[in-house]
């Protein structure tokens, strides 16, 4: 006897030996899944599910395959993306000692995709652990990817990864990335974050460094440090946490960044600041931009709108009362702020809470799409509901309203990065996922889009 084991969500035959219009018997139950036998014979009135999958022309040796995209993970069947669109690839995949976290995506000028992550050692905290930055190259638009190639490694550093931009003109790329302490005492490295204003972390040279491609990203140059123009006195400096700078259509290059400083009058807490760099002269020399205190702020995405203007997309972290990052008597409630640059990243116009977008408590991906109309097409990626479904969202006017225009339904997500091909007819996504029931990440996944679909 044929048997087969399928998870089916939502409204299914609940008696066993029932025939499902699917032609299927269902035995039993193995974890979270139902055993089912073929029995072409016998037919009975569809429950509302089998209705579902009658109207799909689904039989029994195709019900995995047309669920869903469908994904191995921990041993876990879970249901991938929407009808008629692309399965994830795992690119990066988690191992007994080895945790991959927070991509970051961009398309070279000769079309080839470039995937980096950090590979974090040993651990699967946000410090205190050896961390190294790794990429996976595909020169065939995302079909297919090389070997893993280590960018940045050193022994007993945390290497925090930062932007990758693409200087148009050139064709050069660069990659950032922040050497802070590693090793296995997590509170030792936290005390020298913590408490070693810049001045000192750049004596010891714990500051970002970069890697520069000047072939499409087949060859890098060992990392060199780039000392930035952040406070002396601030904490915790470096680019941005993983995705994507950007380069205006004047030729500026702009990164993420952020730092901390202590907060006048609470001398023991400290003080976000989103901030930016930006360089004019194809990233030979960097400035300091935007600077924005803030208790909230955290990682951000950035976009050029077609008015010149620079929207940026902001996981606002919520704070509790009398904490080291909010040591005011008032509870702060988190979301996806945006905020608008009128003076190409150097300071910020207006910002905005209730966003019309999901707040995921992550870091997000934003590109913007020249499609010939008035505003363009901005594309968003994060996750909703804290961090399952990845849901992609798309905004004709600017970022003024939002239309929800893809999700992959799986059972957790993390961070995302999102790029166009060349010929913008299609969109990359690179994006962290998660064992279902566990918190652990399981890898870092590449979805291959066509742009068509998010119009749908």
């Amino acid at each position: 006897m044929s048997v087969l084991v399928v998870t089916i969500h939502g409204d299914c035959p609940g008696s066993r030996g029932e025939v499902c219009e699917n032609r299927t018997v269902r035995l039993g139950r193995q974890g979270d899944s139902r055993i089912c036998r073929p029995e072409p014979a016998r037919t009975m009135r569809p429950s509302t599910a089998c209705e579902r999958l009658r109207n799909m022309r689904l039989c029994y040796s195709s019900v995995i395959k047309t669920l869903g995209a469908v994904l191995v993970l921990g041993g876990t069947l879970t249901p991938g993306a929407e009808k008629g669109a692309p399965e994830p690839v795992a690119i990066f995949s988690q191992t007994s000692d080895t945790l991959y976290r927070i991509p970051s995506l961009v398309v070279a000028n000769d079309g080839s995709v470039l995937a980096f992550c950090s590979c974090r050692k040993g651990g699967v905290k946000d410090f205190g652990h050896d961390s190294d930055v790794v990429l996976r190259r595909s020169s065939d638009g995302g079909s297919t990817f090389g070997p893993i190639s280590t960018l940045m490694t050193k022994p007993g550093a945390d290497i925090h990864h930062g932007p990758a931009v693409v200087e148009r003109n050139s064709g050069r790329l660069f990659k950032f990335g922040k050497f802070w302490p590693g090793g296995a005492d997590h509170k030792a490295a936290m005390h020298t974050i913590d408490e070693s204003p810049y001045a000192k972390m750049v004596e010891a040279g714990w500051i970002d460094h970069v890697v520069i491609s000047d072939d499409h990203g087949r060859t890098w140059s060992p990392p060199s440090p780039v000392p930035l123009d952040f406070p002396s006195t601030a904490f915790r400096c470096g680019t941005g946490n993983g995705n994507h700078g950007i380069q205006l259509r004047d030729g500026r290059l702009i990164l993420q960044a952020g730092h901390m400083m202590t907060w006048e009058g609470f001398p023991d807490a400290l003080r976000m600041h989103l901030g930016t760099f930006f360089s004019d002269d194809g990233g030979t020399t960097w400035k300091r931009g935007i600077n924005i205190p803030h208790q909230q702020v955290r990682e951000f995405a950035i976009v050029e709108r077609l008015d010149g203007r620079l929207l940026l997309s902001i996981r606002a972290t919520p704070r509790p009362a009398n904490d080291r990052f909010n040591p005011t008597a008032r509870k702060i409630s988190g979301g996806q702020m945006l905020a608008l640059s009128e003076d190409r990243g150097e300071s910020i116009a207006s910002s905005w809470l209730n966003s019309g977008l999901p707040y995921g408590d992550s870091n997000t991906g934003m590109v913007i799409l020249h499609d010939g109309s008035a505003h363009g097409l901005i594309i968003h990626s994060t996750p909703m509901q804290k961090r399952t479904k990845l849901a992609l969202h798309t905004s004709p006017d600017g970022g003024a309203t939002w239309r929800l225009a893809h999700t992959l339904d799986w059972n957790g997500v993390g961070y995302s990065d999102l790029a166009l091909s060349p010929d913008r007819q299609v969109l990359h996504c690179l994006f962290e996922a998660k064992v279902p029931g566990k918190k652990s990440v399981a890898g870092v996944f590449h979805l291959r889009l066509p742009v068509q679909l998010l119009r749908q």
